[in-house]
């Protein structure tokens, strides 16, 4: 397998109300654990795209995947950062909407 390049499209995102932290939030080791976290909520369309790898042609060698019920948080690093991850179990199980296709433009 060769390397990869990773794009989200059409990314929609609803902020929640914060919460305060709690010892299962240690999962996020970067974590401020004196300011809140906010769970979040969207959609995103994932663009994989393989990059000199067979099977997967110049132009069109990237995979869709549809991610309409994402979830996750969003938190303050240590560092003041913002940092955000969200995803849609069901979609990665799911596997590509649309392959081969080409890259966003």
């Amino acid at each position: 397998m060769g390397p990869k390049l990773y794009l989200l499209e059409n990314v929609q995102v609803e902020v929640g109300k914060g919460r305060p932290f709690q010892p299962s939030d240690l999962n996020f080791p970067d974590i401020d654990n004196t300011q809140p976290l906010y769970p979040i909520r969207g959609s995103y369309d994932w663009y994989i795209c393989h990059i000199n790898e067979v099977g997967f042609p110049p132009g069109k060698n990237c995979n869709i995947y549809n991610e309409p019920k994402a979830a996750g948080f969003c938190y303050r690093t240590t560092f003041g950062d913002w940092n955000c991850t969200m995803t849609d179990n069901a979609a990665i199980g799911r596997g590509p909407a649309v392959q081969p296709v080409p890259p966003p433009k």
